[in-house]
Parts: structure tokens; C-alpha cells; sequence
């Protein structure tokens, strides 16, 4: 089976976070240009997503999504995300929802979020 860069990248942050004892949530890209892409997200530490790489610690590529768009931070006592949109285009849920910008939002695992619009869906783990 030929496998690309993403594939084997994706591999190790799952083994990763398999073999890891420590508490770890979790996004996953499930469309996008980062489509199959899993994020860690360490327990407790705030993991900003964007646009501008230099102050985010995931960046997306794309128009749509602010430079500084959300902060996502896995709670790890609570099994929840806390998530907070500071972004133009904002944040939503995958129903449809836009997440109030500036307002912490606790939301429980395989819940879907997508930025700006659409075409950046991601799913917590």
C-alpha cells in the first residue's frame, strides 16, 4: 500500500497518542485541505487555530479562517473541550450554530466545529 507524508504523520501522532499515558483529547480534520489530519490536544493547554503560524499553534491555510480564529483547550477532569471563536468569519457548530465571539463553550467529545465556513470541519475526539 503506498501511503503519502499525511498518512505516516497521521500514524504517529495516533500511535502517539495511544502509547501516551498522559491525558490527551483531540481534533480531527474530517474535510478540508487538512482532511485525515489529527490535532493533539494536550489536557489543560490552550491550542490556538488560525491563519498566522507565527502566533497559532495550528494553522490553516485558507481565506476563510481568521489569523488568530478559536482557542481550544481539552479539559481533561470534564472529558469536554472549551472553546472560544475570536474570529471575523466565525466558529460553528456542525449544525449550524455560530459560537457567540469571546464566549467560553464547554462541548463533549465527537462533537463537530467548523471555521469560517464549511469547508474547514473538524470533529473532537
Amino acid at each position: 500500500m503506498n501511503r503519502n507524508r499525511n498518512d505516516t504523520a497521521t500514524m504517529r501522532v495516533t500511535h502517539s497518542l495511544a502509547m501516551s499515558s498522559a491525558p490527551v483529547g483531540g481534533a480531527v480534520c474530517i474535510r478540508g485541505s487538512h482532511m485525515g489530519r489529527m490535532i493533539p490536544l494536550p489536557a489543560d493547554q490552550p491550542v490556538i487555530f488560525g491563519r498566522d503560524a507565527t502566533v497559532c499553534q495550528y494553522a490553516i491555510n485558507d481565506i476563510q479562517v481568521s489569523r488568530q480564529h478559536c482557542t481550544v483547550t481539552y479539559i481533561a477532569a470534564l472529558n469536554q473541550y472549551r472553546i472560544m471563536d475570536t474570529s471575523y468569519n466565525g466558529t460553528f457548530l456542525g449544525t449550524g450554530e455560530r459560537l457567540k465571539k469571546n464566549k467560553e463553550y464547554y462541548l463533549p467529545p465527537a462533537t463537530e466545529i467548523y471555521l469560517g465556513n464549511g469547508d474547514n470541519l473538524y470533529k473532537l475526539r
